[in-house]
Formats: C-alpha cells, structure tokens, sequence
C-alpha cells in the first residue's frame, strides 16, 4: 500500500529496489555476456540501465553497517559469497579484476576503519585510503568506496544523502564521457567534434541511472524491508540477495557458451 508522509511518497521497501537493481545489474551483464556486438546501441542501453545497481547497492552497505544485528557476521557473508563469486565472475566477465561482492566487502572494511574510534583520525584516514587503493583492481573500482564514504557521511539527512548521489552521478557520468570519447576516435573512428558530443551524451546517459538511484532511495524508499511472516520467507529474502550474484554471473556464461 502507498502510504504519504511529509517526506514525499515511500512506497518501496528495501526488497522490492534490491529485486529492481538485480534486475538491472541482470540486464548490465547479459550486454557483456550474450550480446554480440558490445558496442552496439542495444549493448550500450544495457550497460547504461545497469548503472542504477552500484549506487544501490553502496548505500544499502552502508544501512545495513549501522543496522545490522552482527557487523561481523555481515562482513563475513560478504566475503564468503566473493569468493564463492570468483571463478563465476572469470568465467562470465573475464579480465583480471575481482568481482563486486568483494569491491562491497573492501567498502565494509572501510566503514570499519572509519568507525573505529580507538584508532587515531589520521590511522584510520591511512587504513581507509589503503582499502581505497585496493578496490582498483575490482568492479567499480574507485567509485564505490568514494560513494561509500558520500553516503556514510550523509546518513540520516535526505538532502545530504541526494548530494551523495548527485557528486557519485557526476563523477561517475564524467569518467564515462572520457571513456566513451576515446572509443569513440578508437573504435568507432569519429573525429573532432563529433567524438566529443558522442562522449558527453553517453557519460550524460551513464549518469542519469546513478541519479535515478537517488531519487529513488530518497523519495520513494520507505525505510523498512519486505514484511514477510515466515522465517522461511525472510531468509530466503536475505540469502538470495547474496546468491544471486554467482549464480546469474554462472547461467550467463553458461547461455554464452551454448548461445553465442
């Protein structure tokens, strides 16, 4: 049931943007994975489409840190389901990066340090800016420990948490405009200034998912997850966010082998 309340329309739960952003993150690997021209406009819509996950998913990290029952517990799910993800990630994406679960673990990890009020402010700077450093050799690299930290200290106020998003898209959108410009004179051959307009129109467009993730979180999230009366239900609700993951990357590759 919608329900309106001084902060706007919240209609959806935690579980109902978490599904949305599996969805999403589905659609983002699949233009990876089975489509075969991965520069073409259908491969580009679904990667932009994609976008929306990340930022999701960084923020819900950082709810679940200061909500979660057990902090160690949750640190250790998320690094048992990156390893689990390894090999699956290899096999449907390639490259020599590790895969997103363990990008959200080294985030956690960060959170840690930086709540951890008996070490020093400039130890647990050194610690985080480490961790940082690390996340470049995994998916999203640098930006999902920036927007971590946006989001972590802006937790708790809507217009600061909109901010977090708004820097996270225009960062994010003006690494996409670079990239995308260089394909552009690479790959596609084009020139002056058509290969810049091509650049800022894509990193306009690979921006516009992160903002709709914010808006999302911040005018239609109600604050509650999905109201189940099962324990059954509820665990199935919180072990499928996490096996999702390696399994869709597997069935991807797996269509990809038979497929293309």
């Amino acid at each position: 049931m919608q329900t309106r309340t001084e902060n706007g329309l919240r209609c959806l739960n935690r579980d109902v943007i978490k599904y949305a952003a599996m969805v999403t993150m589905f659609l983002n690997h699949l233009a990876h994975t089975l489509l075969s021209d991965p520069y073409g406009s259908l491969a580009i819509v679904f990667e932009d489409i994609g976008y929306f996950t990340a930022p999701v998913m960084c923020y819900f990290l950082v709810e679940g840190f200061f909500y979660t029952h057990s902090r160690k517990n949750y640190g250790v799910r998320l690094f048992a389901f990156s390893m689990i993800s390894i090999v699956p990630y290899y096999l449907a994406l390639g490259g020599n990066q590790m895969n997103m679960i363990w990008t959200l673990f080294l985030c956690f990890l960060i959170l840690v340090v930086l709540h951890n009020d008996s070490l020093r402010p400039e130890s647990r700077m050194l610690y985080a800016a480490g961790l940082c450093v690390l996340t470049f050799w995994s998916d999203w690299g640098i930006f999902a420990p920036v927007m971590v930290i946006l989001f972590d200290r802006a937790f708790g106020s809507r217009k600061k948490t909109l901010a977090a998003f708004a820097v996270s898209a225009a960062l994010y959108g003006a690494d996409c405009a670079h990239a995308y410009y260089t394909w552009a004179l690479y790959i596609y051959d084009y020139t002056g200034g058509r290969a810049v307009t091509f650049g800022l129109v894509q990193g306009i467009l690979a921006a516009l998912p992160v903002l709709l993730a914010g808006l999302v979180i911040c005018f239609l999230y109600s604050g509650k997850k999905m109201q189940v009366r099962t324990k059954g239900a509820r665990a199935f609700n919180r072990w499928f966010f996490y096996a999702f993951y390696p399994a869709h990357l597997l069935v991807l590759y797996l269509l990809s082998r038979t497929v293309v």
